[in-house]
């Protein structure tokens, strides 16, 4: 059964629990959140295929058809930070401009560090 906002899958529920540390609610929560702005096949995909590699990333970074448009906007976001010292929370500026960027350039919508791993803090 797919789930939906209203009836996400427990099993899914405690995939996110276990693999985040969220607790059950929390973890209900954001899978509900992920299903209704359509990032949760991504997101849970991640959480089954990347354990061993927390934090998770977004699986179409791994995609060899999306290789350049990555490497060609990592060389834009670097650019755009050259020179920028590094601060307390430089990662999520960091990574708005890359999620801008792919999405502006090349239409790909990125899961940013942030929004692949609930629960933690990035810096």
């Amino acid at each position: 059964m797919e789930s939906t906002p209203d009836s996400v899958a427990n099993a899914d529920v405690l995939l996110i629990h276990r693999a985040t540390g969220l607790p059950i609610l929390a973890s209900r929560d954001f899978l509900r959140d992920a299903i209704a702005d359509g990032r949760a096949n991504r997101i849970l995909d991640a959480m089954r295929t990347q354990e061993a590699r927390r934090p998770f990333h977004d699986p179409i970074e791994d995609s060899p058809e999306h290789a350049a448009a990555f490497a060609e906007a990592d060389t834009l976001v670097d650019a755009e930070f050259d020179g920028v010292p590094y601060r307390r929370g430089h990662c999520y500026s960091v990574w708005a401009a890359r999620k801008r960027i792919l999405l502006e350039r090349f239409g790909i919508d990125w899961l940013t560090p942030q929004e692949m791993n609930p629960g933690s803090v990035f810096d």
